[in-house]
């Protein structure tokens, strides 16, 4: 069972693609408000 289907495959390399991206987003918005903070 290690073949994976390409479409599968993409479908969960693009959602990691999208949580890696929310992370990133987050962590930039926190530094943003920690900044206006000051």
């Amino acid at each position: 069972m290690a073949h994976f289907s390409v479409p599968n495959f993409l479908t969960i390399y693009l959602q990691k693609i999208r949580d890696i991206r929310s992370i990133t987003i987050v962590g930039l918005a926190a530094q943003a408000g920690l900044l206006k903070g000051y």
